[in-house]
This record gives structure tokens, sequence and C-alpha cells, in this order.
């Protein structure tokens, strides 16, 4: 999995690149709102979700951190329920075959 940031004069965006390409598209946005205060907001899909939100009171390299942490965290939850319903699929299938025979 690898970020993508693109830093503009007021935000910074990070883009994460998951390794599956089933989870679908998340990313972070960094924006100050002060000398030492930090804003996070956190998106998913195609219909842009907002997921989360968050006031860092420290330095911007510290929010792009636990922004990145963040989206770290949201992907493995994402990937975890795509799993499970895999899971959850393959044991129902197996089951109505079962049950058929």
């Amino acid at each position: 999995m690898g970020y993508e940031f693109r830093r503009e004069s007021k935000a910074t965006f990070i883009i994460a690149h998951p390794a599956c390409e089933e989870l679908p598209k998340i990313w972070a946005k960094v924006r100050k709102n002060g000398p030492n205060n930090s804003e996070i907001t956190v998106w998913y899909g195609e219909d842009e979700a907002l997921l989360a939100t968050a006031i860092v009171c420290r330095g911007a390299a510290f929010a792009e951190r636990v922004a990145r942490y963040m989206l770290k965290g949201a992907l493995s939850r994402l990937g975890r329920h795509r799993r499970l319903s895999a899971n959850r699929q393959k044991r129902l299938s197996a089951e109505a075959e079962g049950a058929a025979e």
C-alpha cells in the first residue's frame, strides 16, 4: 500500500493506494487552522462519503502522520469487512449445497 501526497496552498491531500483493487477509494485532507492547529477530514468511495474528522493541536507534519494512520486503520477495517463477507458467502454456499443433497 502506498500514499500519494498533493500539497496545495491551503491544504494537503493524502490519497491511499491499497494493494487490493476491491477496496474503495479513500483519501484525507489536512488543513491548517492556525500555527499549531490542523483539521483532518477523511472521505471514501466514489460518492465522497465523510468517514471521520479530527483536530490535531500540534504541527502540520504530525497532523499528516495522524492522517496516514487514520487511512491505514480505515483500510484495515474495510479489508476485514470484505474478507468476512467473502467467508460468509462461501459458508452459505457450502450450506446450500449440503442442504440440496
